[in-house]
């Protein structure tokens, strides 16, 4: 069932970040409670929604994500390929559009380079995974921040906490920390406290895990075919290691885990047991939980995009990103 709190936590995340009274914890109890009590339901579930959208200027594309901020609530706007000057206007639109702040994310591991053509690229995880000292990762963390904020960006889809340890990887690779599970969690912690101490969302990615898999998610459904000792001691240490430092939000990957949920076609991100079971209760982690990408193969090709919002909410994600087709969902 949908639970009132997911929207509320949701709320409060948005106006914390969308003023500059981080610290004022009972205004923005107030502030959360008055807006839930004027929603609608369809308010509230466009609220869980994150659309696509590029910052290049394509008349249509804008006009469609406007519509759907108009028509259908939508809570989230996570941004791809343009310029910084567009990127900043349209999140200026964007934002005028919508009654409630819209909570605004961009995928960049390595800064805002990653995506935006005429911004800077800070090296990426794996050449960070080479410097011995964390504190460098941490400054650079810090500044990959107040750049996202001068844009209006709250939250940024990174660190990569998968373990490289598949040299066949066609996905992870170079966006891992390396090969230590030590290394890739010590370093994973310093870049995400960079990020979250200037005012900036982190999102570890990609739970349980996507390092030691020879297929793309984006294309198909990978299988992580080990035991509990292996996955233990191996793909889920850097997630349970970071969780006492708080981070504000897991990605839940399109990875099939016989062990943890054998569900034909099921994979972690719409999983019940294993979000539920392995991250809220034997982990005991309060924070966010964010799809992967809901139009990638690794969901879409058993299920429709409708189905897959339903089972994705049902399983215990908060926030639901890229859908195929929104009306549908």
């Amino acid at each position: 069932p949908i639970q009132k709190m997911s929207w509320r936590s949701l709320l409060l995340i948005i106006f914390c970040f969308s003023t500059k009274a981080h610290s004022q914890n009972y205004r923005a109890n107030i502030w959360a409670d008055s807006v839930m009590s004027t929603m609608s339901l369809d308010e509230k579930l466009g609220q869980l929604f994150i659309v696509r959208s590029f910052s290049n200027q394509n008349e249509q594309q804008i006009q469609d994500v406007s519509v759907l901020i108009q028509n259908y609530h939508i809570g989230g706007v996570c941004f791809f390929k343009g310029t910084a000057g567009s990127l900043f206007n349209l999140i200026q639109k964007y934002q005028s559009l919508s009654k409630i702040p819209i909570l605004v994310s961009m995928d960049a591991e390595w800064g805002l380079g990653m995506r935006i053509t005429d911004a800077f690229s800070f090296p990426k995880q794996m050449s960070l995974g080479a410097l011995k000292e964390n504190r460098l990762i941490y400054e650079l963390g810090k500044e990959m921040a107040i750049q996202m904020k001068l844009f209006g960006i709250h939250m940024n889809y990174a660190p990569v906490l998968d373990i490289n340890n598949n040299l066949n990887n066609p996905v992870i690779n170079e966006r891992s920390f390396g090969s230590n599970r030590q290394r890739v969690l010590l370093k994973s912690y310093a870049l995400m406290q960079g990020l979250q101490d200037y005012g900036v969302l982190a999102c570890l990615k990609h739970f349980p895990g996507h390092g030691d898999t020879d297929l793309d998610s984006h294309k198909d459904l990978p299988v992580l075919n080990f035991s509990k000792n292996r996955l233990d001691s191996l793909e889920l240490y850097p997630f349970e290691g970071i969780l006492n430092a708080q981070p504000a939000a897991i990605m839940t990957a399109h990875l099939k885990v016989p062990i943890l949920d054998s569900t034909e076609n099921i994979p972690a991100s719409l999983s019940q047991e294993i979000l539920n079971g392995t991250l809220r209760n034997r982990f005991n982690y309060q924070g966010l939980l964010i799809t992967d990408a809901l139009e990638m193969k690794g969901v879409t090709k058993n299920f429709s995009a409708g189905d897959i919002a339903v089972k994705a909410l049902i399983a215990g994600n908060d926030l639901l990103l890229l859908s195929e087709n929104i009306p549908a969902a």
